[in-house]
C-alpha cells in the first residue's frame, strides 16, 4: 500500500499525506510572469483570488495587510511609474497593490482577544 496515495482518509498525519503530490507539482511548476496578455481577468475570479490571498497564514493570524485593486486610469499611470515602469505592471490586466499596515496589528490583536472562543483568555504563564 502507497501511504501516500491509497487511504482515503483526507487528514495529513506521518504517514499519510494526500495533498503532498498536489501541493509539490504547484511549487515546481510555478513561474514568475513578467509579460501578460490582454485577456480580462474576471471580476468574481479576482475576488476569489484576493479572498485566498486573505487567508494567507501570518503571525497570530493579525492580518497586517490590506488589498488595494487599481482599475482607474490615473491610478493606474502612478502605480506603474512606482514599479519603476517594470513590463509585469504594464502588460498586467489589473493591478493589486498590497500594502503591510504596521499601524493596525495591535488593533487586531485587540480584537482577537475580545473575540476569543473561551472567555477568559488564557493568560500568558
Amino acid at each position: 500500500m502507497n501511504a501516500n496515495t491509497d487511504n482515503k482518509d483526507p487528514i495529513a498525519t506521518p504517514n499519510h499525506t494526500p495533498q503532498l503530490q498536489a501541493f509539490r507539482d504547484i511549487v515546481e511548476s510555478r513561474r514568475s510572469v513578467r509579460r501578460f496578455t490582454d485577456t480580462p481577468i474576471p471580476d468574481d475570479v479576482l475576488a476569489d483570488c484576493l479572498r485566498l490571498a486573505m487567508l494567507a497564514p501570518n503571525s497570530s493570524n493579525l492580518q497586517p495587510w490590506e488589498f488595494y485593486v487599481i482599475d482607474d486610469a490615473d491610478n493606474r499611470k502612478r502605480a506603474i511609474k512606482n514599479c519603476m515602469n517594470q513590463n509585469a505592471a504594464k502588460t498586467s490586466a489589473r493591478l493589486i497593490a498590497i500594502v503591510a499596515r504596521t499601524d493596525i496589528w495591535h488593533e487586531h490583536a485587540q480584537q482577537i482577544l475580545r473575540e476569543y472562543p473561551d472567555q477568559p483568555v488564557p493568560k500568558k504563564k
